[in-house]
């Protein structure tokens, strides 16, 4: 579904008002309901370090810099999206087909020797900010594990990045935590569509996240 059809679905479960055609200058209720539907799908995307945001990110070093932020990180592809998080324990070096060793930032403070880079660390106190060492002398392709900024829906077409099946779960977010803030009589409302979500959501995990070891992303 896309960000038209979302929207129109909750108004159909909710009864909220009548569906829409698009949501061009919406007015009060009609306009409450796609931000429901929006801030649920951000929600989503924020809860866990999902596959389907998952994309390797690369980095082409510049001669005689060690230090690099968050936002020299690209995609291939031309894509516009932004990385939000990346797993520092995935460093690979293309250039010299090596992995790279996390370290901590304290160890890199007085690195001196250039070359080919080995070792990366991010440094605490500005956790965009990453170090690599040796300090490149050439250019070279670092390319890592990564996860992009959470997707904001805005336009009619827009479609979440989520696997078909799963997009209800969308609606039914936006219906728990629609009927939460309205109290008491929408209690009903609120355990039914917070049962299929939490359904749903058993199932995305399930497909969706890895299945040993701890989380890891730790910029943002």
């Amino acid at each position: 579904m896309n960000y038209l059809e979302l929207v129109n679905d909750f108004l159909v479960e909710t009864d909220y008002s009548d569906q829409v055609a698009s949501l061009t200058n919406l007015q009060e209720d009609e306009l409450r309901a796609a931000i429901w539907v929006r801030d649920a799908w951000l929600q989503i995307q924020r809860q866990e370090r999902w596959s389907f945001m998952a994309r390797e990110g690369s980095l082409i070093t510049i001669p005689t810099q060690s230090k690099y932020l968050l936002s020299d990180i690209g995609y291939s592809g031309g894509s516009l999206d932004t990385v939000g998080f990346l797993d520092t324990n995935s460093f690979r070096n293309e250039t010299t087909e090596t992995r790279m060793i996390r370290v901590s930032y304290e160890a890199l403070r007085w690195q001196k020797a250039v070359g080919s880079p080995k070792r990366v660390a991010v440094d605490p106190n500005c956790s965009s900010e990453i170090r690599l060492s040796p300090i490149p002398d050439t250019l070279q392709l670092i390319t890592m594990n990564t996860w992009y900024t959470p997707i904001v829906l805005v336009q009619d077409s827009d479609v979440p990045n989520l696997p078909v099946q799963y997009h209800k779960a969308i609606v039914w977010l936006a219906i728990s935590n629609y009927a939460r803030e309205q109290g008491g009589e929408w209690r009903g409302l609120r355990m039914a569509a917070h049962q299929e979500y939490n359904q749903m959501y058993h199932n995305l995990s399930n497909y969706y996240l890895p299945t040993m070891g701890p989380k890891v992303g730790i910029l943002g």
